[in-house]
């Protein structure tokens, strides 16, 4: 069920970007990072599974495709400085609320940098005020590994 409902989100937007660069179809994968898709979140009636695929994980999308238009660049031996500066802007942000692709800026900016820098995250846990114990960082993680079920307490 989760992989139905999750097949028209941005969820399988980021995979699909993903899968090309990892065949190696760069000019796909450009062509889709391209797009701006629309927040879709699903609903399903009889299982209750929700896909939160809302405009609160904007942020997010936007991160992953500067990210990848880099790394596309950075696989051609085309990348510009601006894409070397939304490498190292990504790397430093917060993993827990722009996402896992910060750990994947991290990894590219030591490629492109020769270096290993370090990056402090203990500011990233910040609580979110409207459901007390639960955790933002938390919530932008999961959105980014794809795991888009959503439990009401």
């Amino acid at each position: 069920m989760f992989y139905n409902l999750a097949s028209n989100c941005r969820y399988a937007y980021i995979t699909n970007i993903e899968n090309y660069i990892n065949i190696g179809d760069l000019s796909d994968a450009l062509s889709l990072v391209n797009t701006s898709p629309e927040a879709n979140p699903q609903y399903d009636h009889l299982t209750g599974v929700v896909i939160a695929d809302s405009t609160g994980a904007d942020t997010v999308v936007k991160n992953y495709q500067r990210f990848y238009k880099s790394l596309i660049r950075y696989i051609e031996d085309s990348m510009s400085s601006t894409d070397s500066a939304n490498v190292v802007s990504i790397a430093y942000m917060c993993p827990m609320l722009n996402g896992l692709v910060v750990y994947q800026a991290r990894a590219l900016y030591a490629m492109v940098f020769n270096t290993a820098a370090s990056f402090d995250d203990e500011s990233c846990n910040i609580v979110d005020e409207g459901r007390p114990g639960n955790n933002v960082s938390l919530r932008a993680s999961t959105y980014c590994r794809g795991h888009f079920l959503h439990v009401d307490e």
